[in-house]
């Protein structure tokens, strides 16, 4: 099934086994890299230099702008439906000529900071997750959260709230067990 919005062959790179919704729009594809084992839902929007790896699954309605920055998702990485993660926004506090409009050499005070979601980071329905976040391995977000760069996230936890708040993650040992049978992957746990 073809895609209604880019052909999927400009993209930078596209892996094995790769499912595309047909309503998903890649705004310059050519920036865009794809593993393999990749389910990316209708109705998501891709913008800017993005790097997906392997066995990575985005629901539908997801929004990765990357503007001039770069979003990562690591391998067995997953977005809920709704989700959002940006690379590039403009600055509420400070005014700016930050707009996709203005001419380049007029834009000013704009927030680029790339943003990485390390492997088997989860992000629950609707979540947004802001530029400079790095989320780290095992990390899981709980729906309708906001993720920034200020919040020190711990790997195999889960963000709570939009505070900070984590718990432990448990069956971290497991994962690795069963991941190992048929990838190979470093899985950091005590």
């Amino acid at each position: 099934m073809s895609n209604l919005f880019f052909d999927t062959a400009t993209l930078k790179s596209c892996g094995t086994n790769v499912i595309i919704g047909k309503t998903v729009r890649i705004r310059n594809p050519e920036l865009v890299s794809i593993g393999n084992n990749v389910i990316i839902d209708d109705y998501t929007y891709i913008s800017g230099t993005v790097n997906i790896g392997d066995y990575v699954h985005i629901a539908a309605g997801c929004v990765l702008s990357a503007s001039a920055g770069i979003i990562t998702m690591r391998a067995f990485s997953g977005l809920s439906a709704g989700c959002k993660v940006y690379a590039g926004s403009s600055n509420y506090v400070k005014c700016g000529l930050d707009l996709p409009t203005i001419p380049k050499q007029y834009q000013y005070n704009v927030i680029i900071d790339n943003v990485v979601l390390d492997s088997f980071v989860l992000v629950g329905a609707n979540s947004i997750v802001l530029p400079g976040s790095n989320l780290p391995q095992g990390l899981a977000v709980a729906a309708n959260t906001v993720v920034n760069k200020s919040l020190n996230l711990e790997k195999w936890n889960l963000l709570v709230d939009r505070s900070g708040k984590q718990i432990p993650r448990r069956g971290v040992k497991e994962l690795a067990q069963r991941v190992n049978e048929f990838y190979n992957i470093e899985i950091e746990y005590e």
